[in-house]
């Protein structure tokens, strides 16, 4: 087994080690300390140390992976983002600027790119299309990291990497909870957040009455959440909205807390009974 690179310390030094068997084309996780059985990724029981999984991974012939829920460690999984004669695509390149100095390894297959580093914000599990490959961010999440140990580069420490996943939600990648702890409104004009996803207002100044303001505003927030705006964008709109600035102000503590509630699960059957 490759022996990790020091940069890894952080993920070494934490006992969240399973190792991975290839399954009908999929990644399963086993248990080190029972290496016949498969390993849960929400269950602690399940994982052991670096050496106890190195030690299993060989004797099945398997690979190393990494539970990432609690660890304080993200990543960003870039899949057949390497062509036959080791060219990077390019929008694999616009990821890997995104984090300079972070830890970059080859996948398993030699056709993809992963990208680690510290990461203590909230939880972000997303899969995004990338031409003929695919880009999976992760944060906090229930599933484990594969590592191969190859790396690319030399990286001597993990910097954080919280701002290149947050950067996804302000850009409108990642439409999730994840980025309503910082709100960017100001990165945004409602009028081309509204044509961006083809919501029509008549007027964002229109006055509404006093006992409709609610239904309108949770209208219009949930109707540009099922078209996949973002947190930020919705946020914007609502700030141009008469009807919401009449009933909340411009309070951001409130601002946050209205948006939430558009993205809640509870909240989104509140709506369904409303429509």
């Amino acid at each position: 087994m490759r022996q990790l690179s020091d940069a890894l310390a952080p993920l070494m030094a934490q006992p969240r080690w399973v190792f991975w068997l290839r399954e009908d084309n999929r990644k399963v996780p086993y248990q080190p300390r029972a290496p016949y059985i498969r390993a849960s990724t929400t269950n602690p029981a399940h994982w052991s140390t670096l050496a106890k999984a190195i030690a299993a991974a060989d004797q099945r012939k398997g690979h190393l992976g990494f539970c990432l829920l609690g660890s304080g460690i993200g990543a960003f999984d870039l899949d057949d983002c390497i062509d036959d004669d080791g060219c990077i695509a390019l929008w694999a390149l616009k990821v890997l600027s995104l984090a300079p100095g972070a830890y970059v390894e080859s996948t398993p297959s030699h056709k993809g790119l992963r990208l680690v580093g510290l990461a203590t914000g909230a939880r972000v599990h997303r899969k995004l299309d990338r031409g003929e490959g695919s880009l999976e961010v992760w944060r906090d999440c229930e599933r484990f990291m594969a590592v191969s140990g190859v790396e690319w580069g030399k990286c001597r420490r993990l910097p954080n990497i919280d701002a290149a996943i947050d950067s996804f939600a302000l850009d409108g990648e990642l439409s999730t909870l994840a980025d309503i702890g910082q709100l960017h409104p100001a990165r945004y004009e409602a009028r081309e957040v509204l044509k961006k996803y083809r919501y029509r207002i008549v007027s964002l100044r229109d006055s509404v009455a006093v006992g409709w303001r609610s239904d309108v505003i949770w209208k219009v927030g949930v109707g540009l959440r099922e078209r996949g705006a973002t947190p930020s964008e919705i946020a914007c709109v609502f700030l141009a909205m008469t009807a919401y600035v009449d009933k909340h102000g411009t309070n951001q503590q409130t601002l946050r807390r209205e948006v939430e509630r558009v993205f809640a699960k509870s909240s989104v059957k509140e709506g369904l009974r409303r429509t």
